[in-house]
């Protein structure tokens, strides 16, 4: 999965967000739009947080809302593919390998709701496939 491992390797070059690092890649077209987690509040993360205490961009949310700015529509997103990956350093190698990262309830809300066609996330024993 080579979109994947740009995800990974953008994830792992980030600085960790509430000691996360989170990115999130969507093929669209012939493009491949890359985001990360945010401390930035937004409009958009405010619809789909999932409390009401988190209302920080997260990766798929902010790739969503790059998308958009890029001048992509809905109906682009219906045969688009979403990675997301965590990037987790292990104290003792020091090296990176995948984490957890399937979408929060409000990521994955948004996901539906814009018709993300399909979605792809790490997992500690390595990918798995949301739809």
């Amino acid at each position: 999965m080579k979109h994947l491992n740009q995800v990974f390797s953008w994830a792992k070059l980030q600085p960790p967000i509430f000691r996360i690092r989170v990115a999130a890649g969507l093929q669209v077209k012939r493009n491949f739009i890359i985001a990360t987690n945010s401390t930035r509040s937004h409009p958009f993360a405010k619809k789909y947080q999932k409390n009401q205490h988190a209302i920080h961009l997260h990766a798929e949310t902010h790739c969503l809302v790059k998308t958009f700015q890029a001048g992509y529509d809905i109906k682009d997103l219906r045969d688009s593919t979403m990675y997301i990956a965590r990037a987790i350093l292990d104290p003792y190698t020091h090296e990176y390998r995948y984490g957890m990262c399937r979408p929060c309830v409000g990521c994955e809300r948004a996901l539906i709701d814009f018709e993300v066609g399909h979605v792809f996330f790490t997992t500690e024993k390595g990918i798995e496939q949301l739809w």
